[in-house]
């Protein structure tokens, strides 16, 4: 008997829906499965023969045909171990397989019969969702993750057999899991208020956050680059209901939900060790996943030590920092995935560390040092918006408590001028943070007198800078803008920009 049972697979981080047809036939016992399957899934044949037979039920002797449709797409994933049985099953008449064509079924099966989680659910449900299809029965550890998407049901079983009765007996809408409450509010652990004597750099945080613009900061060891980087989800926006299902989209492909209980209800903080892999940062792979960067979707990426990475890793960040995407060729396929995240990096001046200090004395040589800037080339530096120089905080900075009128920023204050920012940006029709405007857009958000003018074209003459760093200049003066609620971009504002854009050790040059 022919049966034929709906699920899919993963292609980059989009689900794609894939009908399994099961065909008994009279022969030599056979079980193939066919239809471009990877090697996780032609195992699946021994692990659904042991749980059928685990669970009570007659393994068919006949010739088993399993074809994954279409067949032109690559079938990975040990989730097509529960439809394929359900497949099996139904063919043998042990399942109802008018009902079954109701539900979408994924699932990884143990030799027992259990049902274990898997990765990449929300995605597929998606997909489900996009087909048609109103039920979808799958492991209980990943109903939570799941429930995510609203107008459609989700049915959590633990073992075959309560896959089979769920089908047979067709649940109605009250014996299925209900949505799960997603909440947004933000966990601060630490604030702003603890860093003291860095007050130029947390401005210069408000900026970078307010507009999303790459972060550069160049300093001494121990002079609070780690601390102002690790406090910067204190200040930004809420994450909204869409950029929290496109992030958990995002980290439910690379199985960081599979246990469903880790679903993200905050901005994502991704802080990899220099010594990670191009692939584990940027996405790759045989069937690629998303990388460290595409994991801080709408999040915070923190590159540490950034001389330190392979210079190779950090030439590769060029594009994505300019397109907010991935893209990765595979035997012929294309995966995309993205990577909106506000790209924050700290690094030391020199191998050392206290090139350039008051208080120590730089052990490095001069060809040391050339070597070691070499590491950021011009081309990356002119895709970093801001670029700070910091250095060692004095004893007296530790010790008070206002600066000229006005206190120590913390979080709650840093986070206010942020949110202020974004909602006069939004007020004056820009919808997206100024990081994120086109280069046309931004020329038509600026507006620039003739004063500004002026000015602009000296600072771009005496600085050498390049149209790219004039476009982003353009943007981190229109962020400030918006910071001070001004519609119009000044020559104060101009000017902090460009400030931004000097540094004092010009890391990267000879």
């Amino acid at each position: 008997m022919l049966s034929t049972i709906t699920s899919g697979v993963i292609k980059g981080i989009e689900g794609q829906k894939v009908n399994i047809e099961t065909c008994i036939g009279n022969g030599l016992p056979n079980f193939n499965i066919v239809g471009l399957a990877s090697k996780s899934v032609i195992e699946s044949r021994e692990r659904i023969r042991s749980a059928i037979i685990h669970s009570g039920y007659d393994f068919p002797h006949g010739h088993i045909t399993v074809n994954l449709s279409p067949a032109s797409l690559n079938k990975n994933g040990s989730h097509l171990d529960l439809p394929i049985a359900i497949g099996v099953l139904s063919s043998t008449l042990v399942v109802n397989s008018r009902k079954a064509k109701a539900y979408a079924v994924i699932g990884e099966l143990s030799l027992s019969g259990r049902i274990m989680p898997i990765d990449g659910v929300l995605p597929l449900i998606i997909a489900f969702r996009e087909a048609g299809i109103k039920k979808v029965i799958l492991p209980v550890r990943n109903v939570k993750e799941a429930s995510m998407v609203e107008g459609i049901s989700v049915i959590g079983v633990k073992k075959l057999e309560e896959a089979i009765v769920a089908i047979n007996n067709e649940l109605s809408e009250g014996d299925t899991f209900p949505i799960a409450n997603y909440s947004s509010e933000r966990i601060e652990e630490c604030d702003y208020s603890d860093i003291k004597g860095q007050e130029y750099a947390k401005r210069a945080l408000v900026v970078a956050a307010a507009g999303k613009h790459p972060l550069l900061m160049i300093g001494p060891p121990g002079c609070g680059k780690t601390m102002l980087a690790k406090r910067m989800p204190t200040i930004l926006t809420p994450i909204t209901n869409s950029e929290l299902l496109e992030t958990t989209i995002i980290h439910s492909v690379a199985g960081h939900l599979n246990k469903g209980s880790n679903n993200l209800i905050n901005r994502p903080f991704r802080a990899p060790h220099h010594t990670i892999s191009r692939a584990a940062l940027l996405g790759g792979g045989v069937y690629p996943m998303p990388g460290e960067l595409s994991l801080a979707h709408n999040g915070v990426l923190f590159l540490d030590e950034f001389c330190e990475f392979d210079s190779g890793q950090i030439e590769a960040l060029r594009q994505p920092l300019e397109d907010h995407k991935i893209v990765i060729s595979r035997q012929g396929i294309t995966y995309e995935f993205p990577c909106r995240a506000l790209v924050i990096m700290a690094a030391n001046p020199c191998p050392c560390g206290f090139f350039g200090s008051e208080s120590n004395e730089c052990t490095c040589t001069a060809q040391e040092i050339a070597r070691y800037r070499r590491r950021m080339s011009g081309p990356i530096l002119d895709r970093i918006d801001l670029q700070l120089t910091m250095q060692e905080v004095r004893y007296e900075d530790l010790k008070f408590e206002k600066i000229g009128k006005d206190k120590v920023l913390d979080s709650e204050t840093m986070s206010s001028m942020v949110s202020d920012a974004v909602r006069f940006s939004k007020l004056e029709g820009r919808d997206e943070k100024c990081g994120n405007i086109s280069d046309k857009k931004i020329r038509d958000a600026c507006l620039l007198g003739n004063l500004e003018n002026k000015f602009l074209e000296n600072a771009y003459d005496r600085l050498k800078l390049s149209p790219r760093s004039y476009i982003r200049t353009l943007k981190v003066a229109r962020t400030i803008a918006d910071i001070e609620q001004e519609r119009k971009v000044s020559i104060e504002h101009l000017a902090e920009a460009l400030g931004y854009r000097c540094s004092e050790y010009d890391i990267g040059k000879d």
